[in-house]
C-alpha cells in the first residue's frame, strides 16, 4: 500500500513539475506564434483570398484557445484554481474552451473545402471560394458551435477538485458523442476527402495543359 501511494505521489510530482516548466513556455510561444499569424493573414492583399480569411479566423481562435485553456492552468500553479473556486468560471471557461476547440477544426476543414472548390470545373462550386462567402461561413460556424456546446453552461458543476459534468449520464454521453464525431471524425474526413479531390482536380488540369501544349506543338 505504501509503495503504491509513493508511486502515485511521484507521478503527481512529475506532473506538477512538467506543468510548471512546460505550460508557461507553451503559452508564451503559442501566443507569439498566433500573433505572428494574425499579422501575416490580416495583410490587405491576403484578406482578398477566402482561404486566408479562414486561417485568420483560425489564428484568432487558436490564440483564444491558449488563453482560455492554458492560462487558468498556469495561473493555478501559484494561486487557487478558479475552476474549483467559482461555479460561474467553471461553466464559462469550459463552454468557451470547448467552442474554441471545435472552431479550430472546422475553420481548417472549410479552408480545405474552399481550396477544392477553387479548383473545381463547376462554376457554382468555384463561387464558394469567395471572401464574402468565407465571412458568412465563419459566422455560421461560430453560432452553430455556440449552440451545440451550450450544455456545458447547464450541466457543468464542481465536485471536490473537479470541474465537469456531474451525475448526468445523458449529458455526458451527448458530450462524448459530439466531441468524437463533430470534433474528430467529421472534420478529419472532410480534410482527407477535399485533399483527394483537390489532387484529382490538379491532375485533370495538368492533363488539359499537356494536351493543349501537344496540340499547339503539332500545328
Amino acid at each position: 500500500m505504501s509503495s503504491s501511494s509513493s508511486f502515485i505521489d511521484t507521478l503527481s510530482t512529475i506532473q506538477t513539475t512538467l506543468t510548471l516548466c512546460v505550460y508557461p513556455v507553451w503559452l508564451t510561444f503559442g501566443c507569439i506564434g498566433c500573433l505572428l499569424n494574425l499579422i501575416v493573414f490580416s495583410r490587405p492583399q491576403l484578406r482578398t483570398t477566402s482561404c486566408s480569411i479562414y486561417f485568420l479566423a483560425a489564428s484568432v481562435d487558436h490564440l483564444m484557445t491558449l488563453i482560455v485553456g492554458i492560462g487558468p492552468v498556469v495561473y493555478s500553479l501559484n494561486n487557487p484554481d478558479p475552476q474549483i473556486e467559482s461555479l460561474l468560471f467553471c461553466k464559462l471557461r469550459g463552454y468557451i474552451f470547448q467552442i474554441c476547440l471545435m472552431l479550430s477544426r472546422w475553420f481548417v476543414a472549410f479552408a480545405c473545402i474552399d481550396r477544392y472548390a477553387l479548383t473545381s470545373e463547376k462554376i457554382h462550386l468555384r463561387n464558394f471560394a469567395k471572401p464574402k462567402i468565407a465571412y458568412r461561413i465563419i459566422i455560421i460556424i461560430i453560432i452553430f458551435w455556440s449552440i451545440i456546446c451550450s450544455h456545458r453552461l447547464i450541466f457543468y458543476g464542481i465536485k471536490g477538485e473537479f470541474c465537469g459534468i456531474m451525475n448526468n449520464m445523458t449529458a455526458a454521453l451527448y458530450h462524448s458523442l459530439y466531441v468524437i464525431i463533430g470534433g474528430g471524425i467529421l472534420p478529419a474526413m472532410i480534410m482527407m476527402i477535399c485533399a483527394y479531390l483537390f489532387m484529382v482536380s490538379l491532375q485533370k488540369y495538368q492533363k488539359k495543359v499537356s494536351f493543349c501544349c501537344e496540340s499547339y506543338a503539332n500545328r
